[in-house]
């Protein structure tokens, strides 16, 4: 059944309501008409089912049938990863929110460009993020954060594991039980010496993903998913 993101706010105790973007959407693409049964979700962690009584070109109202249970994954997963050149990093926040991470967080580094994240650059990553997360049925909603350097990120509570070509553990081997874990992908020319001294001086593992060098995109994407694995 379709799943769709509706605010917090919109969502009361027997019924929702949803703006014109999404009416538009229901209405005029999709062709739900009263009546029709969807399921929605609040971002926060909660799920219905749901049944439009009232729809239009600018607005949808409907009323709560039942709520769904859902489990969220027992590790905060933070991915803090470089920017990829091109739209690369649009795909990679798309496919991240569809395997269940918590948050990305676009890292600079010395080897990256310093990354300036306009306000809108920023709504249009989490509207992707929204839009994946309706995709694959999620509850919540996967955060994109602002831009942070990993001298400061690599402070962060919580297991720290750096894929690092230099490494010689294993990712899979790196993983303990932790709520928070963060996970460090660096841009395509590597973390430079200094930046590895960093990760191990503030407990961070360097983990190996294997002989060959990963894109950053397949890098985050990898490690990702064998975190999410561990988690099942």
């Amino acid at each position: 059944m379709p799943h769709f993101y509706v605010e917090p706010q919109n969502i009361s105790s027997n019924s929702f309501v949803m703006g014109e973007e999404q009416a538009h959407y229901l209405f005029s693409v999709r062709r739900f008409k009263e009546g029709g049964e969807i399921n929605i979700f609040d971002g926060t962690g909660k799920s219905y089912k749901a049944q439009i009584t009232k729809i239009s070109k600018t607005a949808v109202e409907g009323k709560i049938i039942s709520e769904f249970p859902f489990v969220l994954p027992k590790h905060k997963i933070t991915l803090y990863t470089a920017v990829p050149k091109g739209d690369r990093f649009e795909w990679l926040v798309e496919k991240a929110a569809e395997l269940g991470i918590y948050k990305v967080v676009p890292l600079i580094t010395e080897r990256s460009a310093a990354e300036t994240f306009s306000a809108n650059k920023l709504a249009r990553l989490n509207k992707i993020s929204i839009a994946a997360s309706s995709q694959s049925g999620r509850a919540d909603i996967m955060a994109v954060a602002s831009p942070a350097y990993f001298k400061d990120a690599i402070k962060a509570d919580g297991l720290k594991i750096v894929a690092y070509e230099g490494g010689v553990t294993p990712f899979i081997e790196t993983i303990t039980k932790a709520q928070a874990v963060n996970i460090f992908i660096g841009p395509e020319g590597g973390f430079t010496n200094a930046e590895i001294e960093a990760a191990q001086s503030a407990g961070a593992a360097t983990a190996s993903l294997g002989k060959n060098i990963l894109r950053v995109e397949t890098a985050a994407i990898v490690c990702a998913a064998l975190m999410l694995d561990y988690d099942r």
